[in-house]
């Protein structure tokens, strides 16, 4: 089979498990994978075991989702996760501290975070000359970074995901 006719890998996670009794640890791609090692691991004893984030598309939420979830539901949020939900699922794991025990609860709240993508001052400069009607040739007059630095203080959050900014516009999330 040439590399192109391939099939695609069902995720792009890779999870190291790593026991805390000394014995070898295992690294897994996939939910199938996991169970199998996860029976080894069960047949020789292993009760312990810590879920290291060793690769994936969704690196860093992956990492704040191992801490509070177990490592199979780690591979079905990869396989539901898409570029609209993942920065908010990002925020509740890492700015809000959210722990859900499942996918499904992550991308559920995840489905009612309202993000803008960009910066803080963009938003600021958006929302202001849209609820106030503020004309173009006034716009440069108004100091919007000040106001991106008060909304800042309680109004909106303003947080990178995989390099990207993002505002979130209603902090009554907390």
């Amino acid at each position: 089979m040439s590399p192109a006719t391939l099939p695609a890998p069902a995720s792009s996670l890779v999870l190291y498990l790593h026991p805390y009794d000394g014995s070898p640890g295992a690294y897994v791609h996939d939910a199938a994978e996991l169970r199998a090692v996860l029976a080894r691991f069960a047949a020789r004893g292993t009760e312990e075991w810590e879920v290291d984030v060793i690769d994936g598309e969704h690196g860093r939420l992956m990492e704040c989702a191992a801490r509070c979830m177990p490592a199979e539901e780690l591979f079905k949020l990869d396989d539901m996760l898409n570029h609209g939900n993942a920065p908010s699922a990002f925020y509740l794991l890492s700015v809000q501290g959210m722990r859900p025990s499942c996918a499904d609860e992550l991308l559920d709240c995840a489905e009612g975070v309202p993000l803008y993508h960009g910066h803080a001052e963009e938003y600021a400069e958006q929302y202001a000359c849209e609820r106030y009607n503020i004309p173009a040739s006034l716009a440069p007059y108004v100091d919007f970074d000040a106001l991106a630095r008060d909304m800042l203080c309680g109004d909106i959050d303003e947080f990178t995901y995989k390099g990207e900014f993002y505002v979130v516009t209603d902090t009554t999330l907390r």
